[in-house]
């Protein structure tokens, strides 16, 4: 039998501090703190920079920290810059943080990416650097840190960077902007149909050197200042496929399954015009060279069913986090509910964020 949650506002005097049984692991977050229940492993987990063995690597790590009961704690490494990220002395990519959150089904993890400048080594006392131990570089600690997102479908044991190549929150490049570091975020908060954002930023490069003696600024002339900003976008509006041409385009989805009578796009066609198709998304018998026959799915041969073609749908020319779509003389989605289907959407200067359907 579980312990009552503690009541945090009324008990003043902090009396609920000895209820906290430690969890004896050398493996729990450094940070001690608990990101998400992972229902897919059944599962607490926590996202931090990797810790322990392993760790001194030539560049961070974000390692996921996993318990079934708050007590018994694993760790696995499970993202590192990659052969796509810069890896120059004036500039090594590298993760710093990762801040996630669970949403409908995905983990979506607020990266904060750091661009360090090895070119200022920070050694010395801090990792005590030695000829046995030559994989323990100068930690370089000088550099700027900018925001980007990715997600993971498994629980955060595997994360899709796709979208990660580019900021989401940049840093400034003044040296003195109060934005010249962004990093920190942390899950954002439902304020009507906006997403908001708190955000640590610092009016200079990453912190100071703390740990060598006699230099303890890269700023001779003043302290930098730790604030927190507010960021703002409309809710779930982190990347989208985009159509900026006057010529549409037309994007397929892989197969999906409808599990209500609506459709509801996530869409800014302000400017332009959004249309929806939906067909069947059985596999096809195909002939390839030779008459060798596969059974496989083909999207791009894909015909619109009845009553849900391009023509069908009425345009969509609006800015909405929610527009439900809509077929000619109502045509409904409820006798899709359950099937595989394609979704085609063609766009014409539109960004669409996504798409859900709901009863």
């Amino acid at each position: 039998m579980h312990s009552p949650i503690p009541d945090f506002v009324k008990d003043t005097k902090w009396h609920w501090r000895d209820k906290l049984i430690p969890t004896g692991s050398a493996l729990n977050p450094r940070r001690h703190f608990v990101n998400y229940w992972d229902s897919l492993h059944e599962e607490w987990v926590a996202l931090d920079q990797g810790v322990g063995p392993g760790h001194w690597l030539p560049s961070r790590e974000i390692a996921r920290f996993a318990s079934k009961d708050l007590k018994a704690w694993t760790t696995e490494a499970v993202l590192y810059p990659d052969s796509e990220d810069s890896h120059t002395l004036e500039s090594y990519d590298e993760p710093m943080t990762l801040h996630p959150f669970w949403s409908d089904g995905l983990v979506i993890g607020l990266l904060s990416w750091f661009h360090s400048d090895r070119t200022y080594p920070d050694g010395g006392p801090v990792l005590n650097p030695s000829p046995e131990h030559p994989a323990r570089w100068p930690w370089a600690r000088k550099g700027l840190c900018d925001i980007r997102v990715t997600i993971s479908r498994d629980g955060g044991k595997t994360w899709d960077r796709t979208v990660s190549r580019e900021p989401w929150i940049p840093h400034s490049s003044d040296q003195h902007a109060y934005d010249r570091q962004t990093y920190r975020p942390v899950p954002p908060v439902r304020v009507g149909d906006e997403d908001w954002f708190y955000v640590s930023v610092m009016n200079g490069d990453h912190l100071v050197i703390r740990n060598n003696p006699g230099q303890d600024s890269y700023y001779h002339d003043r302290v930098v200042k730790l604030q927190i900003a507010l960021y703002t976008q409309r809710h779930n509006r982190y990347a989208s496929m985009r159509v900026s041409r006057a010529s549409p385009e037309v994007l397929i989805t892989k197969p999906v399954v409808l599990k209500g009578d609506k459709l509801e796009l996530n869409v800014d066609a302000s400017h332009g015009e959004v249309r929806v198709a939906i067909a069947s998304a059985e596999t096809q018998t195909l002939t390839l060279q030779g008459n060798t026959q596969v059974s496989a799915y083909a999207p791009h041969l894909a015909k619109a069913l009845p009553g849900y073609s391009f023509d069908d749908c009425e345009p969509i020319r609006t800015n909405s986090i929610g527009q439900t779509v809509v077929f000619a003389q109502g045509t409904s989605l409820k006798k899709l509910s359950g099937k595989p289907v394609f979704l085609l959407f063609r766009l014409s200067d539109a960004d669409l964020y996504g798409f859900r359907s709901t009863p």
